[in-house]
Parts: structure tokens; sequence; C-alpha cells
């Protein structure tokens, strides 16, 4: 194998043109989507009748279902990979890489606080939100992370101009419904984060940004919404389940119990 290796570089190196290692490797998934485009033409000039049909009609579903298995595990492995280069930008690793966690959105808030409002950079996953403050040398620093729970929800809030005063909007459901007003100085595009532990005010100048940030976490909160009603329904079915194995079917008081139990009780 090394000297596989070897050779492959070697060649790369005379030939720029040729195939290297790495395109040796990426053969076998680049030859899938060759196939399936194969066996759906034999498919399209293969007669019903024939004797073959069934197993081209077999044949090309199943190399479609692993076409589809190979793109998951591809975009898996690209949001794994985003989650791992986040993390480096961190001072101290944040332990954002877990194994069903999908990043979804990066950018900077405001957020509202007593004293003096503070720029956070947030970062939202599939199943956590979590902001920080950026240090000298561009490095972040993890301030919290909130898991998306039960009770985690984003709550729009009247948009307000540079003099604290309301500023009338139509009503839209999406970022994609209106055109949204370019950023504008002072104008604050709000919004209030809530879970049972915390809740804060944040805003943003750009009112696009704002219901970006809304939209995709709505996402969020509901895939988690679905995923617990999941959990429920597997756990209400497994309590249903009733045990039959011979120690849980075998009756309480047999010829051996009734005779331990007498014995006990005349003693």
């Amino acid at each position: 194998m090394q000297n596989f290796v070897l050779e492959r570089k070697n060649d790369k190196e005379r030939n720029p043109t040729g195939m290297d290692l790495n395109s040796f490797l990426i053969m076998p998934i680049q030859r899938i989507p060759r196939y399936k485009l194969l066996l759906s033409e034999v498919l399209k000039h293969t007669d019903p009748d024939h004797p073959d049909f069934a197993n081209l009609t077999k044949a090309l579903k199943e190399v479609d279902e692993v076409a589809k298995k190979i793109n998951d595990n591809l975009r898996e492995q690209a949001n794994r990979d985003k989650i791992v280069a986040i993390s480096r930008q961190f001072a101290k690793d944040p332990c954002f890489v877990g194994p069903s966690r999908r990043f979804l959105l990066q950018g900077e808030l405001i957020k509202k606080c007593r004293i003096e409002d503070r720029r956070y950079e947030f970062f939202l996953f599939n199943d956590m939100l979590a902001y920080a403050v950026k240090l000298m040398g561009g490095r972040y620093k993890l301030h919290r992370s909130i898991p998306i729970d039960s009770t985690f929800m984003a709550v729009d809030l009247p948009d307000l101009d540079s003099a604290g005063a309301p500023i009338s909007s139509p009503s839209i459901s999406s970022a994609a419904d209106v055109a949204a007003p370019a950023p504008q100085e002072g104008r604050r595009y709000r919004f209030q984060i809530h879970n049972q532990d915390k809740s804060f005010e944040v805003y943003s100048q750009d009112k696009a940004l704002k219901m970006q940030w809304i939209s995709t976490i709505v996402e969020a909160v509901a895939e988690q919404q679905r995923i617990r009603a999941e959990l429920d329904r597997r756990r209400g079915v497994a309590t249903q389940v009733r045990c039959v194995c011979s120690p849980c079917t075998t009756p309480l008081f047999h010829t051996l119990t009734r005779v331990v139990v007498s014995f006990s009780n005349n003693s």
C-alpha cells in the first residue's frame, strides 16, 4: 500500500493531470450516480413483460437508496467539519461537536443589558444557542450556551427607531415575504430569546437579519418538538409491552411457593 501511495504521488508530480490517491478513493462514490443513470436508461428501453424488468426496477431502487445515503453522509461530514472549524475559533474548546448536532446560523447580535448593551457573536445549532465575546486576536470566548428545550422560543418585538419610538411595519410571517429596509444607524430590530432559565432581548440594525434569526430558530424549535414527540411515542409503546419471560408469566403461588409460605406462617 505504501508503495502504491508513493507511485501515485510520483505520477501526480510527473503528470499534473494524472490521478492521485484521493482521485482513486473518490471513484467508487462517483460511480454510484453513473450506475443510476445507466440502470434508468436500460429500464426505459426494457419492456415491462421482459423477465429482467423486475430485477432492473429493484436494482435501480437499491442504487437510488445508496446514492441518497451517500449524499446524507457527505452532508453530515460537511456539517461536522463546519462545527469543528467553529470550535477552533474559540480560545478554549466550547464542546460544540455532538453526534446529532447541526450548525444552522452564525452572526453578530446586540444583547440588551441593564447598564450597557453588548455585542456578541451568536451561534445557532439545531439543539442549542450559544453566544460568545470576541477577544483580541479574533478568537471567541464562550459566554453562555442555552439548550433548545420545550420552553425555548424566539418572540418578535416591536422595532424601534433611533429615538426609541416604535417603527410601523406591515405584518409578515417570514423574511422572504417582503423586502426588508436597508440597515439604518440607531434602529433596533428586536426579538426576545426565552427559555425556562433565562430571557433576554437582542437586536440588530438589519431587518432581514432579524427575520432570518427568528425563522431559523422557529425551525430548530419545531425540529426538537418533533424529536421529543417521537421519543415520547416510543416510550409509550415501550411501557405497553408486556414481558412474557418465564419468571414473569409464572403464577405467584404454585405448589412449591404455597408450601414455603405456609411453613413461614406456621413458624
